[in-house]
């Protein structure tokens, strides 16, 4: 059986305070971190969390750019923010090309004789 490399793609920042905003749903994010918890607890072969930082649209907020980044969920795992300008329709075409590019980028550094797969959870903007 072949081995196999999972990119998770999701719509989350990890549950704290200091993240929740009109755009997040704590719902959806404690059911984000624990399907990557579990999904590592469970050795699937998780090499990579990426998400996008799930803010209103510019000029709810006063951040045009979101310059992407990195966070740990309580279980110790990377999440890699993909970058976006948050200005209305550009929004979702900048998050779309940044996850493109990411994903590539993490297909071409995963070892050729592994399989790839990508789990996308609620991104449905890019």
């Amino acid at each position: 059986m072949k081995e196999f490399s999972i990119l998770f793609c999701g719509a989350f920042a990890p549950d704290r305070p200091e993240n929740e905003n009109a755009a997040t749903s704590r719902a959806a994010v404690i059911f984000q971190e624990n399907l990557v918890e579990e999904m590592i607890r469970a050795g699937v072969g998780l090499t990579r969390v990426w998400s996008y930082f799930p803010v209103p649209s510019f000029p709810k907020v006063p951040r045009i750019f979101r310059w992407g980044g990195q966070d740990k969920l309580a279980c110790g795992t990377e999440v890699s923010y993909l970058p976006f300008i948050n200005l209305g329709p550009l929004k979702t075409v900048t998050l779309g090309v940044s996850a493109f590019f990411a994903t590539v980028f993490w297909a071409l550094s995963q070892p050729p004789s592994k399989a790839k797969v990508v789990v996308s959870y609620n991104l449905n903007a890019p």
